[in-house]
């Protein structure tokens, strides 16, 4: 049997930023044919350390050898939302269309973008699925996908998954989906406290490693806490002989016959016996804390957002009727009736292209500026909306200066406690907000829009970059919200935990019920 080739190998690579250090002394190894599965934590590096196999960053220290060609697809950005048509920027990248078009039409089997579309009118999942053609038509030995399944609908998840396995090089993709890493990876690499611990199998027996250690640790936690309490037991125990001592010392002190050295002897004996006893006592309490928190599990915060409506439950935020959605002059989605009132949980489910973004924007502005005729809405209703791209958040400004600007006062405490409930450090409020990674920009996202009392909360994409942890996170605080939420995700579980009551998809252009 053939050897299997090595592509790609680090030896003692480190890696730092102004604030961090995200990590040291990684040696990994990728070979012919791997699936591996890069996950950890939001901000952790896990996009950083892509960028470093594909030769983009250069390590502070280490090495990065490739022994093949590398493609990098990174995860979709404002960036991409250039005024080229797709031949033009297929052009400037050197590939030509019909050799395009016969990669993306293997891979998926939606419709291949128009050589004469613009990519910036693509959709989420159009976009996505342009990229990942783009990069495999470079004919890679090793494919980098960063966040692959964001904004894709199922079918062409599901397509992309079957490719995957099929493609002859070596994959390694950040996902946070469970089921797509259960489906592809054979490796899981786990990014953690600057190093990359490799898992071999698959994600659910990563998933069982992982429940074992957990295991083993909380039973290690529970016999150092036991030794601890009796060492405890034991110096208060020693302290009591010692003080029982210092009680005789003082008992014959008063005794005629006692000279002046003997009185010396047992008080230095009594101070000193004490004075051990506490100084070991410390070391070894030291010693035995320290090791309880290494074994201790991190607990995970909640974030305490006070999301209310200044309206009632009940009170009509928009009703309309026979509303059209136009692209231009083209008409992509009919309404024929929807009715929002405080209190709703809203779903709006379709495939990748069919509006749902461009219906989440018409509904925003109907339900602001009324079509006559058409829409009725409540009064002075106030209305966030958090999209794909989170526009919300300037680039250009630092973490601090994006809540700051959506205060109306100038009042730092009320910016650095709203930093504090969505768990940014207290070293990122003057970090700039580019260097933050998708899950960071996605919290800051929802730290802005929720400074002020909301009664509507629009949500595109909002699972797009998150981790579970930080996903749970966000659907609790969402759980209290007062007002109206209307959601586009193709994330079942995400949506489970709104308590979705109105369910409706976009088939053949019109918004339907299901």
């Amino acid at each position: 049997m053939r050897m299997l080739k090595n592509l790609l190998t680090t030896h003692d690579v480190a890696f730092a930023t102004s604030l961090d250090t995200l990590f040291s002394h990684v040696s990994i190894t990728v070979t012919e044919r791997d699936r591996i599965g890069l996950i950890g934590n939001n901000g952790v590096g896990k996009t950083t350390f892509l960028r470093l196999l594909e030769g983009t960053l250069i390590p502070d220290s280490g090495t990065v050898v490739k022994n093949g060609s590398v493609a990098y697809v990174s995860q979709i950005s404002k960036e991409f939302r250039t005024h080229e048509t797709v031949e033009e920027f297929l052009q400037s990248k050197g590939c030509l269309y019909q050799e395009f078009s016969d990669i993306y039409r293997h891979i998926f089997s939606s419709k291949i973008p128009n050589r004469e579309s613009y990519v910036y009118t693509m959709s989420g999942g159009e976009c996505t699925k342009f990229f990942i053609a783009l990069g495999v038509a470079t004919g890679p030995d090793v494919l980098l996908l960063d966040e692959p399944t964001n904004h894709l609908d199922e079918r062409s998840v599901d397509e992309l998954r079957q490719w995957i396995l099929s493609f002859r090089g070596a994959v390694v993709f950040v996902s946070h989906n469970r089921s797509f890493l259960s489906y592809v990876a054979h490796t899981v690499w786990e990014l953690e406290k600057q190093r990359v611990s490799v898992f071999g199998g698959d994600y659910e027996n990563y998933i069982e490693k992982k429940r074992h250690d957990a295991d083993a640790r909380a039973r290690q936690y529970e016999v150092v806490k036991k030794e601890l309490s009796s060492l405890k037991e034991g110096v208060r125990m020693r302290e009591i002989k010692a003080s029982r001592a210092e009680c005789v010392h003082h008992k014959n002190k008063s005794e005629p016959s006692r000279d002046k050295s003997a009185e010396n002897y047992f008080r230095n004996r009594s101070e000193k016996g004490i004075g051990k006893i506490k100084q070991k006592h410390d070391v070894e309490r030291n010693a035995m804390e320290g090791r309880l928190e290494l074994l201790r599990n991190p607990k995970i915060k909640s974030i305490n957002v006070p999301l209310q409506s200044q309206l009632k439950v009940g009170q009509l935020l928009i009703d309309t009727k026979d509303l059209v959605v136009k692209a231009g002059s083209a008409v992509v989605v009919r309404v024929p009736h929807l009715r929002v009132e405080v209190g709703d949980r809203v779903s709006v489910a379709g495939n990748n292209g069919t509006g749902k973004t461009l219906l989440l924007k018409t509904l925003m502005r109907e339900i602001v500026y009324p079509s006559i005729n058409i829409t009725k809405s409540g009064h002075n209703v106030a209305v966030a909306y958090i999209d794909q791209q989170y526009d919300l958040v300037d680039a250009k400004l630092t973490v601090f200066e994006n809540i700051a600007q959506k205060i109306n006062k100038i009042d730092a405490g009320a910016v650095y406690k709203q930093l504090g409930r969505f768990q940014f450090p207290e070293g990122y409020a003057y970090k700039s907000a580019s260097e933050l990674s998708g899950g960071e920009t996605a919290r800051l996202a929802f730290a802005i829009a929720t400074t002020a009392p909301l009664d509507v909360l629009v949500l595109d994409e909002p699972t797009n970059n998150l981790d579970v942890v930080t996903m749970n996170i966000i659907s609790g605080a969402l759980e209290y919200f007062q007002g109206a939420l209307v959601v586009v995700s193709h994330d079942t579980t995400f949506l489970e935990s709104l308590k979705i009551n109105q369910e409706y998809k976009i088939k053949n252009n019109i918004l339907v019920s299901t």
